[in-house]
C-alpha cells in the first residue's frame, strides 16, 4: 500500500491588517480532489469585494497559490 497526499483545497480570508476585518473570502484548489473531501473549490476566484485574483496552479508536482 501507498501512502498518498495530495492538497484538495485552500480556504481562507483576506483581512485589513488595520481593522483585523475580513475583506474577502477564497475557496479555491483542485476541484476533483475536493469533491471526494466534501466541498466545492474552483482553481481560480476574483475576490467579490476587493477584484483580487487569486489562482491554484500545478506545475509538475508541485503546487503553486497566486494571491495578487
Amino acid at each position: 500500500m501507498t501512502t498518498l497526499n495530495e492538497w484538495a483545497g485552500f480556504l481562507f480570508n483576506l483581512v485589513d491588517p488595520a481593522t483585523g476585518d475580513a475583506v474577502d473570502s477564497f475557496e479555491i484548489g483542485n476541484p476533483a480532489i475536493a469533491a471526494n473531501a466534501s466541498f466545492v473549490v474552483t482553481t481560480n476566484q476574483l475576490g467579490a469585494n476587493t477584484g483580487i485574483p487569486v489562482e491554484w496552479v500545478y506545475v509538475g508536482s508541485i503546487i503553486y497559490l497566486f494571491i495578487g
